[in-house]
């Protein structure tokens, strides 16, 4: 059957959110969606806990591209029964984490 969202729109049921490399190399930007207000982090784990924390009680899906903007790994973390304290940031683990092949070069 097809399908009318393009290839690189997750499905209806997640939330995506996308975070790539600060240009200067070391930190990480998360872009801005309607649950993230965006953000600068010095760290990768620090983003992808923050964009679970924004989708709490969702199915997420966080894609950590590269600096050409390709896709480096998925996240995706199904949250729908997380019960948290909205004060807290928890520490979530990760339902599935695909890291595309590298391309072949002949």
């Amino acid at each position: 059957m097809p399908t009318s969202r393009r290839p690189d729109e997750p499905p209806a049921d997640r939330v995506l959110f996308t975070i790539r490399p600060h240009p200067n190399g070391r930190d990480w930007l998360a872009d801005e969606t309607a649950l993230h207000h965006g953000g600068w982090f010095k760290q990768l784990q620090s983003a992808i806990n923050y964009a679970l924390f924004r989708g709490s009680c969702k199915i997420c899906e966080v894609r950590v591209l590269d600096a050409k903007g390709d896709i480096r790994q998925v996240v995706l973390a199904n949250q729908l029964t997380l019960d948290f304290n909205p004060i807290a940031m928890p520490d979530q683990k990760a339902l599935f984490v695909r890291t595309p092949a590298e391309p072949e070069t002949g």
